[in-house]
């Protein structure tokens, strides 16, 4: 605000150029070291612009990346951070290749987990009973999902109702601090591995950020004593 003669004033507004904010650009990061991992380089970021234009890292908080979510007695963790986008629907005769030449649909879904990012291929013949398993008997999540995969609707249709269902069922588990490791199965999540990885690097980047914060109170310090010399 600038203060003209007379006591007027006039308020001036620059645009800035709005940068990645911290968390977006970890997740970032780690998505491409992820892909790099499995040469997987390229075609991760071919597909970045238009992650992030579709919102894939907005509405992510820091402690989603974290491992905090439980199931049962196991020692396993599992984060919080997951999204499901429907990218298509595979044509039966691309995947039958069943014993009994039988088929069904199979939904092609981009998977966002802990800013790893997948595309896999779910069978509905497959989907179906992990998706039972994961929810007890008589609950509405239990009876969705047999409306869902008993639907007559057109197959692209429950590919986006299956991707949505899975983030939306994930994410109230999350707010329980659990999850389903029958959900993260269907999407062939292997929460186990990302959990072993990202654990030493978040606990590597937090002894970083410890020893930053006892030299920058160090300097503090020898700052302090010089003055009162």
């Amino acid at each position: 605000v600038d203060t003209l003669a007379g006591g007027a004033s006039t308020t001036t507004t620059t645009t800035r150029r709005r940068f990645p904010a911290p968390l977006d650009a970890s997740l970032v990061a780690s998505a491409i070291l992820d892909a790099r991992i499995r040469h997987r380089e390229d075609s991760t970021l071919r597909r970045l612009p238009r992650l992030c234009a579709e919102g894939y890292f907005d509405g992510v908080a820091a402690r989603d990346v974290l491992h905090t979510l439980r199931h049962g007695p196991s020692k396993k963790r599992a984060c919080a951070l997951l999204k499901c986008s429907c990218v298509g629907v595979v044509s039966s005769e691309d995947v039958s290749d069943d014993k009994d030449g039988s088929s069904s649909s199979s939904f092609e879904v981009e998977v966002n987990y802990c800013g790893r990012f997948s595309r896999v291929v779910v069978r509905e013949k497959d989907a179906r009973p992990a998706l039972e398993r994961a929810f007890p008997p008589g609950t509405k999540q239990k009876k969705y999902v047999a409306k869902l995969f008993g639907s007559k609707s057109p197959p692209l249709r429950r590919a986006k109702a299956f991707a949505r269902f899975v983030t939306v069922e994930h994410a109230k588990l999350a707010k329980k601090g659990r999850f389903s490791p029958d959900l993260l199965a269907c999407l062939r999540v292997d929460y186990d591995r990302v959990w072993r990885e990202e654990e030493p690097r978040i606990a590597a980047a937090l002894q970083r950020r410890q020893d930053d914060d006892d030299d920058d109170g160090l300097m503090m310090r020898r700052r302090t004593r010089g003055r009162d010399d």
